[in-house]
């Protein structure tokens, strides 16, 4: 990937900012256009970080993905069949005996970060055809592994987990 050195000055400035930071933490910034990628800077951006909510990008990506693909189709009923996460969303305190639409469940994960419906499409694709899908797109070390809010895979040191580069 080229570099443009009209970017060093942002360069500079990242690193004098980032070499004040005391905890381990990842920048990748490119400038994306039709024909071309510019690297812009990057640093330990392809160290894994435990990804929280921000694994709910990926799967928005997969889904959308497999629409594209014909594998999936936005307006697609979905019953809920996940337990809900207390407190984590929406979701549970809306009708959850009628079918939701892939759609719904999208805007739902993405606006109000609902980890029902993050978890109802993430058993509805499955773990290891969003891992395939994230990995025919390049993404390179972002992987899911557990639902949201699972906490006893996590106590068990399985994270879902995400690099800047990716």
């Amino acid at each position: 990937m080229k570099q443009d050195v009209r970017y060093f000055p942002v360069q500079k400035a990242l690193q004098g900012v980032l070499a004040t930071v005391t905890f381990p933490c990842a920048v990748h910034a490119e400038l994306l256009s039709a024909e071309d990628r510019c690297l812009i800077f990057s640093q330990n951006s392809n160290l894994p970080f435990g990804a929280a909510s921000i694994i709910k990008l990926p799967v928005l990506v997969c889904v959308a993905q497999l629409v594209e693909l014909g594998d999936l189709a936005w307006d697609r009923p979905i019953r809920l069949t996940v337990a809900a996460p207390h407190g984590t969303g929406l979701l549970e305190h809306l009708d959850t005996s009628r079918p939701w639409s892939v759609q719904d469940l999208c805007v739902m994960m993405m606006g109000v970060s609902d980890n029902m419906a993050c978890n109802q499409l993430i058993e509805e694709i499955g773990i290891e055809r969003l891992n395939d899908v994230l990995h025919d797109l390049g993404y390179e070390t972002t992987r899911i592994w557990r639902r949201m809010m699972d906490h006893q895979t996590l106590a068990r040191g399985i994270d879902n987990s995400v690099t800047a580069a990716d």
